[in-house]
């Protein structure tokens, strides 16, 4: 009985110290209205080592937009050619922020999304109804979500 109540604690102290972590598959999207962008931040430019590309440099994007009362979020990848001229959009993704709501178990409308902060040239944190939520390895087919 002692055994299974500590174990019960562990696992409870566990979800609460490290969050929730789930595998997101997000929408590439090229039809996006941001006629009311409310928010955009550019990470840190990764540059490639391979001189046979014509894009030299690339780095992500995350855009916030505003529809009435809820929020979208975006993530872009940006090509950069020789001396970082030659700025294009390369891909546009949409993040489902209501798949993220669910499996963190957020309630209410999904508005009031901040940026909180670049982590690395592929991830970043977002605050969602007072949660920070950490959205990683954006270069990847399936981001990393974890809601801390």
């Amino acid at each position: 009985m002692k055994r299974m109540f500590l174990s019960f604690i562990i696992v409870c102290i566990s979800l609460v110290g490290f969050g929730q972590e789930f595998s997101l598959k997000p929408t590439e999207t090229s039809n996006v209205d941001y006629t009311s962008i409310t928010f955009l931040s550019e990470g840190e430019t990764y540059w490639l080592e391979s001189n046979t590309e014509s894009e030299k440099g690339f780095a992500f994007r995350a855009v916030i937009t505003t529809s009435e009362i809820y929020d979208n979020l975006f993530v872009e990848k940006v090509g950069y050619g020789e001396e970082s001229g030659g700025k294009k959009i390369l891909k546009r993704i949409k993040i489902d922020l209501n798949t993220i709501m669910t499996n963190l178990k957020l309630k209410g409308e999904i508005s009031g999304v901040e940026f909180v902060k670049w982590l690395t040239w592929n991830s970043f944190v977002i605050k969602l109804q007072n949660v920070n939520i950490e959205i990683r390895d954006i270069d990847h087919v399936n981001f990393i979500v974890k809601g801390k």
